[in-house]
């Protein structure tokens, strides 16, 4: 009877098998994460851009004498070939206050997405 120590060749192979499925399993997890980050900071630009768009016309309408008068609806290109656009409205009910909608569109891998940031400010 010899007493050698060591692993045989099939427990080797099984160890390699189990190695070689997780390797694959986080290679394909590692992707998907890549692609979350990527489209969480296009979500996050674009968030950033709408807010500052609120906050422009925030400053224009606090400014205009009248206030809020003179301030207009448009369209615009923002940073990494996002596109913004505002509209101004009356809300009903209210003849001293504007809503303002800002949308930001803007391209990922997987298509077209849409931040919309709506608020009320007071003139």
């Amino acid at each position: 009877m010899s007493n050698r120590q060591g692993f045989t060749l099939v427990e080797v192979l099984v160890a390699m098998i189990v190695l070689s499925v997780g390797i694959v399993a986080l290679m394909g997890s590692a992707g998907t994460v890549s692609r979350m980050i990527s489209m969480g900071k296009a979500s996050t630009i674009a968030s950033h851009v709408a807010e500052r768009r609120i906050e422009t016309i925030r400053a224009q309408a606090a400014a205009a004498t009248p206030a809020c008068s003179g301030l207009t609806n448009g369209n615009g290109t923002a940073e990494l070939g996002m596109t913004e656009t505002w509209v101004i409205s009356v809300p009903s009910g209210l003849p001293t206050a504007r809503t303002i909608q800002a949308t930001v569109t803007y391209q990922t891998g997987s298509g077209t997405r849409t931040v919309n940031l709506v608020s009320i400010i007071r003139c």
